[in-house]
């Protein structure tokens, strides 16, 4: 029992190509090297389907059919919640007294069931989910996923109180969940930052020759902020463009006033996008919600030369040293020209790697999720706590 952990995750968190699925894949990786004991719970559907790689950190694997009955969606609960019901699920869990951490508000439909009343449970907040999907709908083109998003936002709104209200540990991932969360839950909430892929600060130090911007491109938000800084700035920067990342073929480009100057690669895979950030003079980061992590941040920072970032996308996480803000397209524009022919040294990279290591450590964040599972964590981690 000791150092066994019960894990219930929203999907199929491999490959890790997003951000909820790195965080959980890379803190499942690092939970299996401190010695934890996984039992792994997964829903299954589209593209998300047995992996024989998550065979290699964890002790036992189920996988469930995530449910795309239609009806579903006219329950009172979530779409996201009451479409990963699952008996077998609760019969699976019940029947090892191990902790359980439920991996985003999606995975938790049993927390209060009575067969669990006895587990130490903890809940994994990516996001804040209610506040999050009301934001995508207010950049949701179609109408019919606008409505979706628009009632899926007040559905989670009202089962938040549900969790509030549960025995369970939250496991924030931002100083400014943190802040929210620890003043809504009757319980414990603690902080426990993002996993990623990475084990040090890999800036190569002097200049690139070219802005890069990465993200997801199927996200509305993501599509439109990019759309509008490419259209507003591209003419002016005097170094190139280059984008990647999900569906970055979709973004519509013919506003901008020097497109040939823009290159886009769509859908690559982890070690281009590890070269692209690695080989350019500067990232922009942006963002227009301050839930969650940005995962993008890191990635920047990690691999990266110059970050340059929004205030949204810093809110609460105390990186702003390490960053250069710019909150418009002008103000992009301004930095770049600022920072064109800034190399970065290596007092800069030591500097980097000193706070990434304090804050970002995969084994050190792990250990807290270890600790807080076998109750060693009341003097250690009681600045975290509500």
């Amino acid at each position: 029992m000791e150092n066994s952990l019960q894990i219930v995750c929203f999907n199929v968190p491999y490959p890790p190509n997003y951000g909820g699925a790195i965080d959980v894949f890379f803190k499942i990786k690092a939970l299996h090297e401190l010695g934890a004991r996984i039992r792994l719970h997964c829903f299954t559907y589209g593209q998300y389907q047995p992996r024989k790689e998550l065979e290699k950190y964890c002790n036992s694997i189920y996988y469930y059919e995530r449910s795309g009955d239609i009806l579903k969606h006219f329950s009172t609960l979530p779409f996201i919640v009451v479409s990963r019901k699952s008996r077998k699920l609760l019969d699976n869990l019940a029947a090892d007294p191990a902790p359980i951490l439920f991996e985003g508000l999606h995975t938790t439909a049993y927390i209060d069931d009575e067969a669990l009343r006895n587990h130490v449970k903890f809940v994994r907040m990516h996001n804040m989910e209610s506040a999050y999907y009301k934001k995508l709908s207010k950049w949701e083109q179609n109408l019919l996923i606008r409505a979706y998003l628009q009632t899926e936002s007040s559905r989670l709104a009202n089962y938040e109180e549900r969790i509030y209200y549960s025995d369970a540990t939250i496991l924030t991932i931002s100083k400014f969940d943190q802040m929210y969360f620890s003043t809504q839950h009757r319980g414990h909430t603690v902080l426990v930052p993002p996993f990623h892929p990475f084990s040090k600060v890999e800036t190569l130090p002097g200049k690139g020759d070219y802005i890069f911007i990465h993200a997801d491109f199927s996200i509305a938000d993501n599509k439109a902020w990019v759309e509008k800084l490419l259209v507003d700035t591209s003419g002016e920067l005097g170094m190139p463009f280059r984008l990647a990342g999900k569906n970055a073929d979709q973004l519509n480009l013919k506003k901008c006033p020097e497109v040939q100057n823009i290159q886009i690669e769509s859908n690559v895979s982890q070690s281009r996008m590890f070269e692209l950030i690695q080989n350019a003079h500067a990232t922009v980061v942006q963002a227009f919600n301050s839930e969650g992590f940005k995962l993008k941040l890191l990635y920047s920072l990690f691999i990266g030369r110059h970050c340059i970032a929004n205030e949204m996308i810093m809110k609460g996480t105390d990186l702003g040293h390490l960053c250069h803000m710019a909150n418009s397209p002008a103000e992009v524009v301004q930095k770049v020209k600022e920072l064109k022919n800034v190399g970065i040294t290596a007092d800069d990279i030591f500097a980097r790697g000193k706070t990434m290591d304090e804050r970002f450590s995969n084994l050190k964040n792990a250990q807290i999720i270890l600790d807080l599972a076998s109750g060693q964590t009341e003097s250690e981690h009681e600045h975290e706590h509500k």
